[in-house]
């Protein structure tokens, strides 16, 4: 990855050009995108599982799991344009407590992406939800959300919420 600092040129305001040296790469960094995997001390996703889960409302959501499905259920749902990895320094710090449930959402990242605008209904990323709780096996569960998860969340406490145990909104 190679990073190069934009300034504009004063014979042309307003519009950027890249100038000068690239920025140096960190040596401890290896190649490529993502970082070395970790855990809780270098504030990474330590992710147990991932699973491709069909729903009853037709999509298949990609699924990260964290955490000891014996203990208390949270599904964190993230924000717009983000994946499960918005967690990723969360989920450390939480994953010795809670069972952690972190799906990409309709549309995003590893999941299916309907094509018709009308498959992103709000009742239907919703409907996913729950779906996913109904798949997992979930009886209650705690519902966490970032942005346009937090629409989403606020969506599905208000329409099941016997089986929220509680709603986090993070923006």
């Amino acid at each position: 990855l190679e990073l190069r600092l934009l300034v504009a040129r004063p014979e042309q305001p307003g519009e950027g050009r890249l100038e000068g040296a690239s920025l140096t790469a960190d040596p401890g960094r290896r190649l490529g995108v993502h970082s070395h995997p970790g855990g809780a001390e270098d504030c990474q996703l330590s992710v147990s599982e991932f699973l491709r889960v069909t729903l009853s409302t037709g999509l298949t959501l990609n699924v990260a799991l964290a955490g000891d499905s014996a203990k208390p259920a949270v599904i964190l749902l993230h924000g717009f344009p983000e994946s499960h990895r918005t967690w990723r320094e969360v989920a450390p710090r939480l994953e010795g407590d809670f069972y952690l449930i972190m799906p990409d959402q309709r549309g995003f990242a590893g999941s299916d992406r309907p094509q018709e605008v009308e498959a992103y209904a709000t009742d239907l990323l919703v409907d996913d939800i729950f779906a996913l709780a109904d798949e997992l096996r979930l009886e209650r569960f705690a519902l966490v959300g970032h942005d346009w998860g937090g629409a989403i969340s606020w969506t599905a406490a208000l329409r099941d919420y016997d089986r929220l145990t509680r709603l986090a909104i993070i923006n």
